[in-house]
Parts: structure tokens; sequence; C-alpha cells
């Protein structure tokens, strides 16, 4: 789908060079192809490499490339944002909740959009403010992301799968749903969060005197009454949006609320 694409890229930008890392069953045939598109002179197939080559060239890229139909989580989208390169992605399950579209990246509705996208955003990409700008997005946006804060979100969920009687009963509303509750650090929180009994997938932070909550399968119904076990009577609550059910209360940074240029193609 990529290579068929890049002739219409290359008609607008002078000099592409795109790398392509990894091997399989298609390596021959993407190869063949390649040449059949007269693209040999600008597409690199390096086959496998070793991590630190594969991340040297994922380092010094402009943007990446997701073909994906669908994914559980665009992975390497995440990664290739930590070096602080964006990528251009197909707006479908998974990869689209990778992707801060117009600031760590760009979705696009049809793989026949890819060579038209590539072509902006590598025009953009030519002004270097707008380069950095996307870099410290892309940055930011991986760092929301750790092995600690993962492994702390399964080990939650594996609690409550043996220990279902750990925490407040049931919640009323549906399991994809969520809140964020934000108030003034009481002095006895740590107190207050034993004795309240929170559920194990519910997350904390705690930051400039405030605490932030995300309740899962949750509703205003629900938060309320979590408050009152809390002891907690004046605090913001919300229902969480799609970025909070990713990143958890922490909220995204402020870098990624600010939409650089156009967020759909």
């Amino acid at each position: 789908m990529l290579l068929a694409q890049l002739a219409v890229t290359a008609a607008a930008v002078p000099n592409l060079r795109v790398d392509v890392v990894g091997d399989g069953p298609e390596r021959i045939r993407l190869t063949t192809l390649a040449a059949e598109l007269g693209l040999s002179d600008m597409v690199t197939f390096h086959g496998f490499q070793p991590d630190a080559v594969r991340d040297e060239l994922l380092r010094r890229a402009w943007l990446t490339m997701s073909t994906s139909s669908h994914e559980g989580w665009g992975l390497s989208i995440v990664e290739a944002a930590a070096h602080g390169v964006p990528t251009i992605a197909l707006r479908a399950p998974g990869v689209r909740d990778s992707v801060v579209s117009g600031s760590t990246g760009w979705l696009v509705d049809e793989v026949g959009q890819f060579g038209a996208a590539a072509a902006m955003a590598l025009r953009a990409l030519a002004d270097e403010d707008r380069a950095r700008e996307i870099t410290e997005a892309c940055q930011a946006w991986a760092r929301c992301f750790t092995w600690d804060r993962s492994a702390g979100l399964l080990a939650g969920v594996l609690i409550a799968s043996v220990e279902p009687d750990i925490g407040p009963g049931e919640r009323s509303a549906r399991s994809d749903m969520g809140v964020v509750v934000e108030f003034d650090r009481p002095h006895d929180l740590a107190t207050s969060l034993t004795y309240a009994a929170l559920r194990p997938t519910d997350q904390m932070e705690v930051r400039d005197g405030r605490v932030g909550l995300l309740l899962t399968g949750c509703d205003e119904v629900d938060a309320a009454a979590a408050l009152k076990r809390l002891g907690i009577t004046d605090a913001h609550v919300r229902m969480a949006d799609r970025y909070d059910l990713l990143v958890g209360p922490a909220r995204l940074p402020e870098v990624l609320t600010r939409v650089h240029g156009p967020g759909a193609l």
C-alpha cells in the first residue's frame, strides 16, 4: 500500500528517501514491486537489523508511516514518537488512539490519501520551528506511557479479577466509561484512600498539592459515592474523554493540547 503511494509523494518532495526495516516472507515480493514501480533508487530495504541500527534509522527520520488497518495499540508509533518522529497512519481502531492527530502525526481515512499526506507532512516538517514543536509534542506523548504505569494497570486488572470483593461494589456505568475527579490533597490522603477502598483499576495522580483520580466503570453517580467515601466535599468532576482513558488522571501535557496545523487530511 505504501509503495503504491510513494510516486505521489516523490513528485512533490525532491530527493525523497524511504527506509524499510525488517524481514519476512513478503520482502522479495516488495523488493520486486519497488523495482517495477521505479522506486529502487528511492527505497532501501534494510532487512532485519540490530536494535541500535534500527533505532538510528528511526532517529534520523523525518516521518514514519503506518498502513495497518487495525491494531490493539500502535506500539511502533509511540516508539517513533519517543524519538521525536511523527507518524502518518490510517484512522483505524487502535492505531488512531496512538496518534494525537495534528500534534504527533496525522490520520488519513483511506490508503489513497497516504501519498499526498506524506508530501504535506514533509513540507510542514521542513519548517524548523514547526518541526521542533512536533518533536516536543511527540516526546511528551511518548512519556505518558511507561513500563511502570503499564505494569501497575495490569496488576490492578489481575487483582480485580482474582479478588472481586476488593473495592466498592458494582458501579452503574459501562466498563468503558470513566470519571476524572480533581481536588485539593487532604492531609490524611493515604488513610482516606485505604478506607475508601477504591477499585484496584482506579488510578491516582498527586501533583502540586492536587489529587487526580480516574475512576473506571464509573459515572457521575458512582463518582459522588466515591467522593463521599473519601470525605471529599469540594471536587471538580467530569466524564473522562478518550485521552483521559489513555493517559490517566495526569492529563495530557500542555504541548499536546494545542493543535499545530491541520489535524485531519
